[in-house]
């Protein structure tokens, strides 16, 4: 028998730790629960960051606007290195050169994290920013914004795709830095 998961309930326990990791199969598992995920960050009053390396902003922004957020920031690393055509004129939007960029990422996301209170970062995914980093470089970076939330007191959810292919050893260390897991 196939369980069914309800991922508003996982998300609302999510949201009740300081720095959570969701761990899921498959892309398709999240894409196709878009709109409850985003629905529960609604419901929470949380200002939302989202942190994109998977996904360009011209497909997630339709999703948090369908799903009534209207506190949002995204952080598109994805769209100027893979859609040189895209619209890059939307707004509530900050895009950097590349998921390479950690540095300009931390930067961007501790500025918006400045400007506002009860915030959720939620970083789609740790899978796509191996592409472009070091296991090394990103966990200096997992380290870097779990302790800024945690000083802050705000949320983050780091989002793994599939942990095929990923070393145990930087699964293992990526877990000291998070507050609960989930894995759908």
């Amino acid at each position: 028998m196939v369980e069914q998961v309800d991922i508003g309930n996982v998300m609302g326990d999510l949201l009740s730790h300081g720095v959570s990791m969701l761990t899921l199969k498959d892309r398709g598992f999240l894409e196709k629960n878009y709109q409850s995920v985003f629905s529960t960050i609604s419901k929470g009053s949380l200002s939302l960051v989202y942190i994109t390396s998977s996904l360009p902003s011209h497909i997630i922004v339709p999703q948090l606007k369908s799903a009534g957020i209207v506190d949002y920031t995204l952080i598109d690393t994805i769209t100027k290195s893979m859609f040189s055509g895209a619209d890059r004129d939307i707004e509530n939007c900050i895009f950097l050169n590349s998921p390479g960029e950690l540095t300009a990422l931390g930067i961007s996301m501790e500025k918006v994290l400045d400007s506002k209170k009860n915030v959720l970062v939620l970083i789609d995914s740790v899978t796509s920013f191996l592409i472009y980093n070091s296991e090394n470089d990103l966990l200096k970076f997992v380290h870097y914004v779990s302790s800024v939330i945690h000083e802050k007191n705000e949320k983050a959810i780091f989002v793994v795709i599939s942990e095929d292919g990923i070393s145990k050893l930087f699964m293992d260390k990526l877990r000291s830095f998070m507050d609960t897991e989930f894995r759908l």
